[in-house]
């Protein structure tokens, strides 16, 4: 939580000091789950790409999806959500094709594991259909767009992202296509 807060607050060395040291800890730790390993992974990855280090991050985001394809995580979604990073962090760098082969991976096992309306699907969504946008490839993009935004005004629960930020890129893409 020191480490998050650090990170929040803009602190990114403290941050990646104590992150380290919980992953070098959780890795040497008899009881350690998988699943605590990778979400340190995660946030460390985090930390290195707010601070625009890409492929660090990039690198430890693979760590966690491998872990997650070998079984070593034990949790409904997260396999998707490892993709999902992937895609995130190669879209920052833009490697858009990389970012869609990711992204559509996570989008076809978030409706395998939680459904086809599932709560992750509408970020996934987005973010495809945004990384289909920045390639011009507006056909593929607006379905994705108002898919995400059937689902997300479908669940009544506090969720990122907003309606308004699909909105706000579905209005982008119709812009740019007109």
């Amino acid at each position: 939580n020191l480490a998050v807060a650090y990170m929040e607050a803009g602190d990114y060395y403290q941050s990646e000091v104590l992150l380290r040291q919980c992953i070098l800890m959780r890795e040497y730790a008899v009881n350690a789950t998988g699943r605590e390993i990778a979400d340190y992974f995660d946030s460390l990855a985090l930390n290195y790409d707010s601070q625009g280090r890409h492929a660090e991050a990039q690198s430890l985001y693979a760590k966690s999806l491998a872990m997650a394809e070998s079984g070593q995580v034990q949790y409904k979604g997260y396999l998707s959500q490892a993709l999902s990073n992937l895609g995130n962090v190669c879209m920052r760098q833009g490697k858009f094709k990389e970012a869609v082969n990711y992204y559509t991976r996570a989008q076809s096992l978030s409706e395998k594991d939680l459904g086809p309306d599932n709560s992750n699907l509408p970020w996934i969504l987005n973010n495809l259909a945004f990384c289909y946008q920045k390639q011009g490839n507006y056909q593929a993009a607006e379905p994705l767009y108002t898919r995400a935004l059937r689902i997300r005004r479908k669940i009544k629960i506090f969720l990122y992202p907003s309606i308004a930020t699909i909105e706000e890129n579905y209005k982008s893409l119709i812009a740019v296509k007109n």
